[in-house]
């Protein structure tokens, strides 16, 4: 439906004439008619009773009058936001992140970014995902990308891609049949660690446990032990065949990345610009 077609149709509810809506929304009368009539064509109904002394809405009518303000509104605000995003040409966007997404996959999006918003200093500070939220609650970070659902209060949470976790070990390294079970773990606040949880044997304890995902992959395909990682991370060694992915119950396993920020605080413009940059920037009307 075309707005200034409802911006008129409401006009002429609201005064009750063509003529004095005509007057309100700046066009001809004969234009404001056509509106009417090109609406009542779109949605396949009558929208006004024209034959007593005023002009008032049919059934039909005061069912879109109830949902065109708010489409206008939606429109208006869609619109600021589009406009806010392209002139973004300066501030600084300060980014909080888990390791898959911090060091696997943002970079090629942030590459985009920082192409097109050369002015805006964008920094990302990569830990676990309980230090990201963590991060983004005190006012340190704008966003947090993280690899586990936030159930913090005062955050708003989106999802921004999915991921795929296996069972990955040295091609000559320990084996999933092995006992014990050796394998390398994650600290607990890891999203990835959270995820796969479930999956380990009952009374399974790590061989190792490691900081960070960059440091967990190369103590998988040394042979330290098996691992519980993306397959995105381990993409590179899957197809050099340094590492294979064993099967294994629950694996594959899907979860969500998330993007975060604080409800109520306001975005800072460069927050907007990289939400934008990543497709999301209608979820910020929501």
């Amino acid at each position: 439906m075309n707005p200034h077609h409802l911006r008129t149709f409401l006009a002429v509810i609201e005064q009750g004439s063509f003529t004095q809506a005509a007057r309100r929304v700046h066009v001809s009368q004969s234009t404001a008619s056509l509106h009417i009539k090109e609406l009542e064509d779109a949605v396949g109904a009558v929208l006004l009773d024209r034959s007593g002394r005023s002009v008032r809405p049919t059934a039909a009518g005061r069912v879109l009058a109830s949902y065109g303000q708010r489409l206008i509104l939606l429109g208006t605000e869609a619109t600021q936001q589009v406009k806010a995003l392209s002139t973004a040409t300066s501030g600084q966007l300060e980014i909080a992140a888990s390791t898959v997404p911090g060091e696997y996959l943002l970079p090629g999006h942030l590459r985009t970014f920082v192409d097109a918003y050369p002015s805006i200093q964008t920094m990302l500070r990569v830990s676990d995902t309980a230090g990201a939220i963590q991060d983004l609650l005190s006012g340190g970070a704008d966003l947090a990308f993280v690899g586990s659902r936030p159930m913090e209060a005062g955050l708003i949470t989106h999802v921004f891609t999915e991921d795929e976790i296996v069972l990955v070990g040295a091609r000559k390294g320990p084996r999933p049949n092995d006992i014990p079970f050796r394998y390398v773990a994650r600290p607990e606040g890891s999203g990835t660690q959270q995820a796969v949880a479930n999956l380990l044997p009952k009374g399974a304890t790590p061989a190792l446990v490691v900081g960070g995902t960059e440091a967990m992959r190369r103590c998988v395909v040394q042979g330290v032990g098996l691992g519980f990682l993306s397959r995105q991370v381990m993409a590179d060694d899957i197809a050099a065949g340094t590492v294979v992915v064993h099967p294994w119950p629950g694996t594959p396993l899907r979860r969500q990345i998330f993007v975060a920020w604080r409800a109520g605080g306001g975005l800072t413009t460069g927050a907007r610009a990289l939400l934008g940059s990543l497709g999301l920037a209608a979820h910020l009307l929501t």
